[in-house]
């Protein structure tokens, strides 16, 4: 998996119940004048990196574990927490 497309990947493209993830949204990084902006897309780099991955039981553990994390930080700073990018495993 590229960087760009583990950094792209949402809760909604994790099936916890068939057990994959889906491979179809890209983030990366540009630097425009000295400054870094996101740059976000549901195009992958070829039509093939768009793709269906398995979610082995140690992934599967650990984005569990990591959702529960999230959801409890986000209830602990109520209305100061970020929901730009809510969606996303890896956020800003």
């Amino acid at each position: 998996m590229r960087r760009s497309e583990a950094l792209g990947i949402k809760w909604s493209h994790i099936e916890f119940v068939s057990k994959t993830i889906s491979i179809n949204h890209v983030v990366t990084d540009i630097y425009l004048e000295g400054h870094c902006q996101h740059i976000s897309t549901d195009k992958t780099k070829t039509k093939s990196s768009t793709r269906k991955l398995p979610l082995v039981p140690p992934f599967e553990a650990a984005l569990v574990q990591l959702m529960q994390k999230q959801q409890l930080q986000r209830e602990l700073c109520g209305d100061s927490y970020c929901l730009d990018s809510l969606d996303y495993i890896n956020k800003k």
